[in-house]
């Protein structure tokens, strides 16, 4: 009787703990830097060195506000900022996201004797309200009511539904829609998250963040259905990713945790077409996946918004392009390709079939010969003094900028702003 009335006492201390029924988090978030920002404990956890926040896709900045508030920055991009008001006990009370320096969402909390039991959320897709239920150590949290501006516009989390069993061991955190399950998260008891599987059955994904003694993150793990395991590192790709991997992912993801699972995707394409909108669209794709998805598509914020099938091609410059003075950016592609590459005049690395502007018009750089003139960056007429062909062997990670004028300059030369169009090649 004694050892069962520890248990039910343990437990029922773990769960006011990680409801805000505790005063064990009196206070706001001390500034920093962090890993991530945990739903179990509603604060940023993980506490990183500048070194090893340079090593992630992502991580926050945390910087105190008084009076109970901090500032959240997502960086290393800082489009997207929160704003967190903690109040007794160290219980959140607020939140505020602002998105390229304008308000997008607000949300709001409510308690009932210390324990969550509402959230309200403003945002561009209308209003709306989730209740929080207990049934012993499992917490519920559903949609209880949306009024939607645009009732075309419901949003992806009108189905979903998201549950916390809590335990000695730990916290399990899982997302199901109509489909099934889309994500579940395994946290530790102070909310640090120690892995997440996408998807069920023998197809699902999984992450494995590997920690040392203290919680601080040494590496993390990505395990695929017949590509095995492979461990993170910043701006490489991982080989053997398919189409069936991508289609295993569905709202809640976020695109740091795919560039986790699955590398640098073969093309990353950014848009500024406002807050809210579909900003970013990644390929990972390196022909045509005919039939298969080989895109996914995410907001501002950085939440997945859809996936895709399609197919582009890539025309890119290895040194870092740049815009004429007054010129506008109105789109940046980063794509891995093969090439073929070619080198002009020791400074300019460019595929073959990327266009170069001359005094006569664009031509392909697959097309230029020692002795042709060109025109520099800014706008003078330069002779090409040599051409070494890099051929295709090598992958390399290029770059491209669509420009309202049609022109950006790399490697010293002018080149033609091209968008992407679709390929017409073989399937794989």
């Amino acid at each position: 009787m004694v050892r069962h009335a520890r248990i039910a006492l343990r437990t029922a201390l773990t769960l006011a703990l990680l409801l805000g029924a505790s005063s064990a988090f009196a206070s706001a978030p001390a500034a920093g830097l962090y890993e991530a920002y945990s739903p179990v404990t509603m604060r940023p956890v993980g506490l990183l060195s500048s070194a090893q926040a340079r090593s992630l896709p992502r991580w926050l900045a945390v910087s105190e506000l008084g009076d109970g508030a901090v500032r959240v920055v997502f960086e290393p991009e800082q489009r997207v900022v929160w704003t967190l008001r903690y109040g007794a006990a160290g219980r959140l009370l607020d939140k505020v996201v602002n998105v390229d320096g304008k308000r997008f969402a607000t949300s709001t909390f409510g308690y009932t004797a210390g324990r969550l039991v509402s959230k309200r959320v403003d945002g561009p897709l209308g209003q709306s309200t989730y209740r929080y239920t207990s049934q012993g150590a499992t917490v519920t949290r559903t949609l209880d009511k949306r009024e939607p501006v645009d009732p075309s516009k419901a949003g992806t989390q009108a189905g979903l539904v998201y549950t916390q069993h809590h335990s000695s061991k730990g916290i399990k955190a899982t997302f199901r829609d109509a489909r099934g399950v889309v994500r579940v998260d395994s946290y530790t008891r102070s909310g640090v998250l120690m892995g997440t599987t996408f998807g069920e059955g023998a197809a699902r994904l999984s992450l494995v963040y590997d920690r040392d003694r203290d919680g601080r993150l040494q590496s993390i793990v990505s395990k695929l259905p017949g590509a095995g395991s492979w461990t993170y590192q910043p701006k490489v790709r991982r080989t053997g990713v398919t189409g069936v991997h991508l289609s295993m992912l569905r709202f809640p993801v976020e695109r740091h945790e795919v560039l986790y699972l699955l590398g640098e995707p073969v093309t990353a394409r950014q848009y500024t077409d406002g807050v809210g909108d579909v900003d970013r669209d990644d390929s990972y794709s390196e022909g045509c996946w005919l039939n298969e998805i080989s895109s996914l598509s995410y907001r501002a914020s950085g939440a997945l918004h859809s996936a895709s099938q399609g197919c582009i091609c890539g025309f890119c410059v290895l040194e870092t392009p740049s815009a004429a003075a007054g010129d506008v950016v109105m789109e940046a592609d980063v794509h891995w390709t093969r090439g073929p590459w070619l080198r002009i005049n020791g400074q300019l690395t460019i595929t073959e079939e990327h266009r170069v502007i001359t005094p006569t018009g664009p031509r392909p750089a697959g097309l230029l010969r020692v002795g042709d003139t060109v025109l520099s960056a800014l706008g003078d007429p330069v002779e090409i003094t040599s051409i070494a062909s890099l051929g295709d062997a090598v992958e390399r990670r290029g770059l491209n900028l669509r420009t309202r004028s049609g022109t950006f300059a790399a490697g010293g030369l002018l080149l033609e702003s091209e968008t992407a169009r679709p390929c017409h090649l073989q399937p794989r």
